[in-house]
C-alpha cells in the first residue's frame, strides 16, 4: 500500500517537533568545552552505503587516510529499508569508532523514503546508545519537511534525529554534510547529464542555481570531518565555487569550442514531458523532480573550506573527462559510415547510369530543371562527407552534415514520393538509422575532440 504524501509530511513534522532544532550554523572552529577528538590517528569506520557512487569515493578516501573500513550493506545482510535487519548492525557498532552514512538516493516514492528514514534514524539511535564518537551523515541541500520530493523530506527527518543526539551529548563529533549537485565518473546523474551535453542540439530546461562539487573533493571533506575535532557548525554545505544553472553545468562538459545549439522548452511542454516520464517511471522524472530542478541546490561555497580545509575544484576541472567517449565505437562508426557515403556518391555520378539516377531524382519530387544538377551536387556532397568522416579533426562537422543531409533526403522523398517508404529496399526507411548512427558519431566526436598540437 502506498503511503500518501500528507501522511509522510505529518510524520516528518512530528520528528521535527520532538527533536527541537537548537543548533545553527556557526563560524567554524572547535566548540567551547568540547574535548578535541582524534585528528590524525587511524580509526575503524563503519561505512553505510559503501557500494554507491559516493560510498565508493568515501571508501577510497578512507583507505587513503589509513582508516580501516567496515562496510555495512546488503552484502552483509543489512538493509536500511528493512527494520528487523537493523539488529544486525549492533555487533558492528561495538567494533568501530566512526560511522559514515552515505546511503539513499533521490526518489519520490513515499513508502520507500519512509522506510529509509526509519532505518537511518534507528541506526543513529543505536550509534548514540553505543557512544560512537565520530559520525557524518550525508544529507542534501534542499532537505526540508515541506520539500516536493519524498527523499528530501526524509533527509530532513534524518538531520533532526542527528541534531537531537548531538544536542544531548556535546562529546559527539556528529556532523551533517549537505552536498549540492555531485559530479564525477560513475555517477548516474553525471552520466545522464554528460550524455545530454554531448548532443549537438539539445533542449534548454529552466532550473535554479547549482554549485556542482566533485565526488572526490566531497569524499575527502567527509573523511576530514570524521577525524577533526567537533566544530560549531552541525550542518556543512558541500558546494563547489561555481554557481550555474543546468545549462551552465552542461556547457562545462563541452570542450574544444564545440557548443551545442539549444532550443528553449516552453513551461507547459516541460511539465508534460516530465509528467509523462514520471508515469513511465523513468529516473529523475515527474512533477516533483521538475520542482526540484526549478529550485536548484545553492549553498555556502565557503563552508567546506572553512570546516575541513578542502577547497573544491572549479567546475571546469570537475567536469573534465566526464563526457561519454568510446574510441573503439567511434572508429567503428566512422569506418562503417565513411565508405557508405563515398560509395553512394560514386554510384550516383559514375557507376550507375546517370539517366536512371536523374529519373530517381524526378521520382522523389525534384523538378525536371533541377534533377540533373541535384544528382551531381548530391553525389559530390556525399563523397565529401564520407571523406571528411575519416580524419578525427573533421569527424564532428562531417557527422553533423550527414545527419542534416540524410534528414533532407528523407524529407524530399516523403513529400515527393511517399510510396518509397513501402519500397522493399527501403530507400526512405533506411535514412532514419543512418541519421541515428551519424548522430552517435557526432556525439562521440564532440566528447573526444582532437587536442591541439604543441609546437
Amino acid at each position: 500500500m502506498r503511503i500518501s504524501s500528507s501522511r509522510v509530511v505529518s510524520r516528518y513534522r512530528a520528528i521535527y517537533e520532538s527533536r527541537p532544532f537548537l543548533e545553527r550554523r556557526g563560524t567554524g572552529g572547535i566548540a567551547a568545552g568540547v574535548v578535541p577528538q582524534r585528528t590524525s590517528t587511524a580509526m575503524r569506520v563503519l561505512l553505510v552505503g559503501s557500494t554507491g557512487f559516493l560510498g565508493r569515493a568515501i571508501h577510497t578516501a578512507l583507505a587513503r587516510g589509513g582508516h580501516q573500513i567496515v562496510p555495512l550493506g546488503r552484502d552483509q545482510g543489512y538493509d536500511l529499508e528493512h527494520a528487523p535487519s537493523s539488529e544486525r548492525a549492533a555487533p558492528r557498532l561495538a567494533e568501530v569508532e566512526g560511522i559514515v552514512v552515505a546511503a539513499g538516493h533521490l526518489t519520490d516514492d513515499d513508502e520507500r523514503a519512509a522506510r529509509m528514514t526509519d532505518g537511518i534514524t534507528a541506526l543513529l539511535d543505536r550509534a548514540a546508545a553505543a557512544g560512537i564518537p565520530n559520525l557524518v551523515l550525508i544529507s542534501s541541500i534542499g532537505a526540508d519537511a515541506d520539500a516536493p520530493v519524498a527523499s528530501l523530506r526524509g533527509k530532513a527527518a534524518q538531520e533532526h534525529a542527528l541534531l537531537g543526539h548531538r544536542r544531548g551529548d556535546p562529546a559527539l563529533n556528529w556532523t551533517i554534510v549537505r552536498p549540492s549537485l555531485v559530479c564525477g565518473p560513475g555517477g548516474a546523474s553525471s552520466r545522464l547529464l554528460a550524455n545530454l551535453a554531448s548532443l549537438p542540439l539539445r533542449p534548454r530546461l529552466r532550473s535554479g542555481p547549482f554549485r556542482p562539487v566533485h565526488v572526490d573533493d566531497l569524499a575527502e571533506a567527509v573523511v576530514r570531518l570524521l577525524a577533526l575535532p567537533r566544530i560549531d557548525e552541525a550542518t556543512v554545505d558541500a558546494c563547489g565555487p561555481d554557481r550555474v544553472d543546468l545549462e551552465g553545468y552542461l556547457r562545462a562538459f563541452e570542450q574544444d569550442g564545440r557548443r551545442a545549439l539549444t532550443l528553449p522548452v516552453p513551461a507547459g511542454l516541460e511539465r508534460i514531458v516530465f509528467r509523462l516520464a514520471g508515469l513511465l517511471r523513468l529516473p529523475l522524472a515527474g512533477d516533483a523532480m521538475l520542482q526540484v530542478l526549478h529550485a536548484g541546490a545553492d549553498g555556502d561555497p565557503e563552508a567546506l573550506p572553512r570546516g575541513t580545509g578542502v577547497t573544491p575544484r572549479p567546475l571546469a576541472a570537475a567536469a573534465r573527462g566526464l563526457m561519454p567517449a568510446s574510441p573503439v565505437l567511434r572508429r567503428l562508426l566512422a569506418l562503417g559510415l565513411a565508405p557508405f557515403w563515398i560509395w553512394s556518391g560514386l554510384c550516383s555520378i559514375w557507376l550507375w547510369p546517370i539517366d536512371q539516377s536523374i529519373d530517381m531524382a524526378r521520382q522523389a519530387g525534384v523538378p525536371d530543371a533541377l534533377a540533373a544538377a541535384s544528382v551531381y551536387a548530391g553525389g559530390i556532397l556525399d563523397m565529401i562527407i564520407g571523406a571528411a568522416m575519416l580524419p578525427r579533426a573533421t569527424q564532428y562537422p562531417a557527422a553533423l552534415a550527414a545527419v542534416a543531409v540524410t534528414v533532407a533526403y528523407v524529407a524530399v522523398m516523403t513529400v515527393g514520393a511517399p510510396e518509397l517508404w513501402l519500397h522493399p529496399l527501403g530507400p526512405a526507411a533506411k535514412g532514419l538509422p543512418l541519421a541515428a548512427a551519424a548522430l552517435g558519431l557526432a556525439m562521440l566526436a564532440k566528447a573526444d575532440p582532437v587536442s591541439p598540437r604543441k609546437g
